[in-house]
């Protein structure tokens, strides 16, 4: 195979990438944390942090729709127990698929058609 121009294997090439950042983060950022020397448990306790920030506003958001509806009012005996039991069930979900996986199975216990759910917690 024949390259066309200069040519830097990948190992070089990051070598070179990395004393450039410690270089730069040296000269003007000596007082914070060396970011190639970094430690990824940090990054991964900040993505599990945003997560679960992510999670508990969805769960605070489906609780305020739930509410909603409840206070409203319109709406028959079996719709009624389904959101009971939804938001009463809202604090053993984890993430998204465990409240997708509420939501549906719940529907299923209450016999409710999916385009009821998607109404319900659409805008």
């Amino acid at each position: 195979m024949h390259v066309a121009g200069p040519y830097i294997h990948l190992s070089e090439y990051r070598q070179r990438l990395g004393g450039i950042i410690s270089y730069l983060h040296s000269k003007y950022f000596a007082d914070e944390p060396d970011p190639l020397g970094g430690s990824p448990s940090m990054i991964i306790n900040q993505s599990q942090q945003q997560s679960q920030s992510v999670t508990v506003q969805m769960l605070l958001d489906v609780s305020s729709k739930i509410d909603e509806h409840l206070l409203k009012g319109n709406i028959n005996e079996k719709e009624k127990g389904f959101l009971q039991k939804i938001k009463g069930s809202l604090s053993s979900v984890r993430n998204i698929i465990d409240l997708i996986s509420l939501v549906l199975k719940t529907a299923k216990d209450f016999n409710l058609d999916i385009n009821y759910i998607g109404k319900l917690f659409g805008s």
